[in-house]
């Protein structure tokens, strides 16, 4: 479950699949920055973490697969998000 994700130091993101933005959870990583890439690898998006709920707007996005990454306290986290 998303509790457990958490807990485990887990990226989660929801909605999932988003249309208009989506909100990333990620737990005691202020400072550090999550980037959005599409299916070519290619950053699109990108926020400094303040607080440990990090909204990403995606309406301008085209429909697709794409990978959340940070690398807070050292730890490479990945997560998957479908913008449709």
């Amino acid at each position: 479950n998303v509790f457990e994700q958490l807990m485990e130091g887990g990226l989660v993101a929801y909605p999932n699949p988003a249309n208009d933005a989506f909100i990333v959870n990620l737990l005691n990583a202020a400072g550090s920055r999550i980037d959005l890439h599409n299916a070519l690898g290619e950053r699109v998006l990108s926020q400094t973490v303040t607080t440990d709920n990090v909204r990403f707007d995606v309406n301008q996005l085209a429909p697709g697969v794409y990978t959340l990454s940070s690398n807070a306290n050292g730890k490479l986290r990945t997560a998957r998000v479908v913008v449709e």
